[in-house]
């Protein structure tokens, strides 16, 4: 079923009505400096005891939305380990940002940390039938690390994505994507990324896109953790139309400055099946990953269709 919403459900922040202001901005430039000198752990620290106090109550509406997603993936769980869980999505989300940074100050650093590469054999089985891959993701963990660790390939990454309302942290994204094998592809509306995207599988390259936000695409509603919820269908269409197989990949924080790579087996999207039938056993992993690492899925928005008219509305 088409979902009759051209995006998911944005829920504003006072943190988005203040980010764009001269004393925001000169705070952000300030942390991106202090990136480069100050070591992680710090960071962390500073991040914890004086950032979040401050951002949690600025996105209040969005705090709300991720307890939302968490009782839907949680229905049994209690009240307190909904606020616990939601508390700790912002904790590792500003251990991701920490990380990036530390990691847009030059390749060496990434040296510093240990990644683990689960199911690499998935990847070259991919690749060995010659029509590229699809790699499909969530918005769980950090790709950046991903792309280095996967340089053994010897491919580099496209990764699509809807760049930072932030010009800052888009700058260090970028930054760090030019040190590893990820280069950005950018959604821009009325751009024929796909037709992009198409000649890249075409040359047996890699294309990276998430699977769990739409981005100028209509979706479609399927079942997720028992509740309707909406999905883009680009990267099943993208894979129906080239015959590229579609591998599924996670990179979550495992410790301080640890990363864990998980490739799963790759899955043909049937050009003769409908996208909600090739979707289906993709959202089966999804279901498995997202819900072992809940706390590092960045939704920070309502995911489930009935949450979103739910809690827009407030």
């Amino acid at each position: 079923m088409k979902s009759p919403n051209p995006n998911t459900a944005e829920i504003p922040s006072r943190f988005r009505e203040v980010q764009h202001t001269p004393l925001m901005r000169t705070l952000v430039r300030g942390f991106v400096r202090s990136s480069g000198f100050l070591p992680v752990w710090l960071m962390r620290v500073l991040a914890v005891s004086l950032v979040l106090p401050i951002a949690i109550p600025l996105t209040g509406r969005n705090f709300r939305g991720i307890m939302a997603n968490m009782g839907r993936m949680d229905p049994g769980g209690s009240g307190v380990r909904r606020i616990l869980n939601s508390w700790a999505v912002y904790k590792n989300y500003a251990y991701y940002l920490i990380d990036l940074l530390y990691l847009s100050h030059g390749r060496g650093r990434a040296r510093e940390y240990r990644t683990t590469i689960i199911g690499g054999e998935n990847l070259f089985k991919a690749l060995k039938q010659g029509k590229g891959v699809v790699l499909l993701t969530a918005h769980l963990g950090n790709w950046e690390i991903g792309g280095e660790a996967i340089r053994v390939t010897g491919k580099k990454i496209h990764l699509v994505y809807a760049p930072d309302s932030s010009a800052v942290f888009e700058h260090q994204r970028n930054l760090m994507r030019g040190e590893t094998s990820v280069e950005g592809v950018a959604l821009k509306p009325g751009e024929l990324v796909s037709l992009k995207l198409y000649r890249l599988l075409e040359q047996g390259e890699l294309v990276a896109l998430q699977g769990d936000r739409l981005q100028f695409d209509r979706g479609v509603s399927m079942s997720f953790f028992g509740s309707p919820a909406t999905f883009p269908q680009g990267a099943v269409r993208i894979a129906q139309l080239s015959g590229s197989p579609v591998v599924p990949i996670f990179i979550p924080l495992k410790g301080y400055k640890t990363y864990e790579i998980i490739i799963e087996e790759p899955l043909v999207m049937e050009p003769d099946k409908r996208v909600e039938e090739n979707l289906a056993k993709l959202l089966t992993v999804f279901e498995r990953q997202i819900g072992r690492y809940k706390t590092q899925w960045y939704m920070f928005m309502p995911f489930w269709e009935k949450d979103q008219k739910r809690l827009t509305k407030k």
